[in-house]
């Protein structure tokens, strides 16, 4: 099966809209308002106008029993923090929802949505392969955002 048009997979990397790869060690250290290194902002490579863009987010979390959810997203870092402050009734907050285990972005939100529905008719088994090859070791993906 092919990759949405929109993003590419690569292991342990995650497509920027920008078309700039980002290690998940990388990912951490952006501006979270405009989906760029904070060291950036000096940079004239970078284009301003990408600012005014948005960028949308599939995502997986999980709990310390690996019980996984998959959403959708324009900003991954509030959504994050509300689930894991189970502010997010249902699902997430019952069954503590905590750890971001799998990110992806993208610049348009039909793709986003696409990508969502697809994710979530995949088998379990399918689901914890595609985290393992792109976070083996089930880190918590948004450690340090909130410090």
């Amino acid at each position: 099966m092919a990759p949405c048009p929109s993003h590419e997979v690569t292991k342990g990397l995650i497509v920027i809209p920008t078309g700039v790869m980002r290690s998940i060690a990388q990912w951490r250290n952006l501006d979270y308002a405009r989906r760029r290194p904070l060291d950036s902002r000096s940079d004239p490579s970078y284009n301003i106008h990408m600012s005014a863009d948005k960028t949308y987010y599939v995502y997986m979390m999980t709990n310390q029993s690996r019980t996984l959810y998959v959403g959708f997203t324009n900003n991954i870092r509030e959504r994050v923090w509300q689930h894991k402050s189970g502010l997010v009734e249902g699902f997430t907050s019952r069954y503590n929802i905590d750890s971001l285990v799998y990110v992806e972005s993208f610049s348009d939100a039909s793709s986003g949505i696409a990508r969502e529905k697809q994710l979530k008719r995949w088998r379990r088994e399918k689901k914890l392969r595609l985290i393992k090859q792109e976070n083996p070791d089930w880190r918590d993906l948004s450690d340090g955002w909130y410090e």
